[in-house]
């Protein structure tokens, strides 16, 4: 069913943007600072909660409190508890900082005891980072207060990702529109043959907008002696209301007799109905996510 296809060709599009990602994961696992460009200590995570503002607040008033510096953006790592012990990942991180041209600097103002202030700097960029514990991992904060942040290696990696399935999906999706349409005007001139209906039943599925429903047609047919099998109803078929669902499927009642039209160079592919009615669920879902796809790289491409 067109439903179904549309379905799968919308999870391979996300399996594929998922394996790019974690395949550039694989490769450099969060192990730097992604607003400065320096490497930190090995087994860095992206620290993650339910409350990131309440991060971001808190890097704010410590920057403020560094003589009126501003956060703009933000960068949050941590380590498991069973890696290094913190005085260790803040040994190699500002071992990997003063490599990367940066002078550390401690910071000042009103730091809780049980964190660790730094200012990094260099000719470019200057950035507060604090560091401290979450549930007794060494978890670190930065925000640059100075220059622009550091450009991600990794970018341009996702967004050729980002359009090229966006492309590839406008594409194909759009080849789809197109074939229905041309098959559908093509099927007006093919010739029929007599076939019966070996099942009818109302398919439905549920979608953000509500239940869909569609009329599922079994039919058989021969063809110079041959049989064949078919389930298209028209070219262009498309889940919506139960009623229009309801009806094809008390037109084409299961044991009914049906003129089966079918392409004489591929006798396998055949409609009840010659022409076309609507368009190709499948091919406007395909091209509407390409299209998606494209601009989101499009956001992403103009954001620091």
């Amino acid at each position: 069913m067109a439903a179904n296809f549309a379905a799968r060709i919308i999870a391979q599009l996300i399996f594929s943007i998922a394996f790019l990602a974690s395949a550039t994961a694989a490769d450099r696992p969060f192990d730097r600072d992604w607003r400065t460009g320096v490497p930190s200590a090995p087994g860095a995570e992206t620290w993650t909660d339910k409350n990131p503002t309440a991060k971001q607040a808190l890097m704010a008033q410590v920057a403020e409190a560094q003589g009126g510096r501003i956060c703009t953006h933000y960068a949050f790592l941590h380590w498991p508890a069973n890696t290094e012990t913190s005085e260790a990942i803040q040994a190699q991180t500002k071992r990997n900082y003063e490599a990367a041209g940066y002078t550390i600097t401690a910071g000042t103002g009103d730091i809780p005891a049980d964190k660790t202030l730094w200012i990094a700097h260099n000719a470019d960029r200057e950035a507060v980072i604090l560091w401290g514990a979450e549930a007794g991992s060494p978890a670190y904060m930065s925000c640059p207060t100075q220059g622009a942040p550091a450009a991600d290696p990794d970018r341009w990696v996702f967004l050729i990702g980002l359009f090229g399935f966006g492309l590839a999906g406008a594409v194909i999706g759009g080849w789809l529109v197109q074939r229905t349409r041309a098959l559908g005007k093509a099927s007006l001139t093919w010739p029929s043959a007599q076939g019966r209906v070996t099942s009818a039943v109302v398919d439905s599925y549920r979608t953000k907008g509500g239940r869909q429903y569609i009329a599922s047609i079994a039919y058989s047919y021969d063809v110079d002696g041959k049989a064949f099998a078919g389930n298209r109803i028209r070219f262009g078929n498309y889940a919506g209301a139960k009623e229009k669902a309801d009806a094809d499927v008390a037109r084409f009642a299961s044991g009914t007799p049906v003129d089966v039209f079918y392409n004489p160079l591929k006798p396998e592919a055949a409609t009840l109905e010659p022409g076309t009615s609507g368009h190709s669920v499948a091919g406007l879902v395909v091209a509407i996510t390409g299209a998606i796809l494209v601009v989101v790289g499009l956001i992403v491409a103009f954001i620091n």
